[in-house]
């Protein structure tokens, strides 16, 4: 009896060796790709679009400075702009009264390139505050710039 187990289980082993040793069959498909070498270095394709050097069309005041910070009553002050994409630039002075600030003067220019500068009239006593917006060609507006501005007496 032992040796007829024995022999069935050789059996069943060759048989099972034989099988696993038979070709694969046709039902797999294709190969796939070919594996990639993996000695070569390896690139990462660039799938960014390329960089343009364009500027923001909006406007913007890129600097302002009054000269002088303390104006003496009867004197005349400058305010100098620096503008980028600018069509038009409104300047509004409003006098301190308090804790508010009430409308003193109004002042439009159309700049000549990318700077402007404008002679301030002479202003009564008091601190003022100076705010520049400019425009652009297409109606935008930028973003306002203020700066403070005290006139005295003497």
């Amino acid at each position: 009896m032992i040796q007829r187990r024995s022999s069935r289980v050789l059996a069943l082993a060759g048989a099972g060796l034989l099988i696993g040793a038979a070709p694969a069959a046709a039902t797999e498909g294709p190969s796939g790709p070919p594996l990639p070498n993996t000695l070569s270095p390896v690139t990462i394709p660039n799938t960014l679009p390329a960089p343009t050097l364009r500027r923001a069309l909006h406007p913007r005041v890129l600097k302002v400075t009054l000269s002088p910070k303390r104006m003496r009553h009867g004197k005349r002050g400058t305010l100098r702009l620096s503008l980028a994409d600018s069509k038009r630039v409104k300047v509004v002075i409003e006098r301190r009264l308090g804790k508010k600030y009430r409308h003193a003067r109004t002042i439009t220019a159309a700049p000549v390139g990318d700077s402007l500068s404008l002679k301030l009239r002479s202003l009564p006593a008091g601190r003022y505050r100076v705010t520049v917006v400019s425009t652009g060609d297409n109606g935008a507006r930028s973003r306002p710039v203020r700066r403070m501005l005290i006139s005295s007496r003497r």
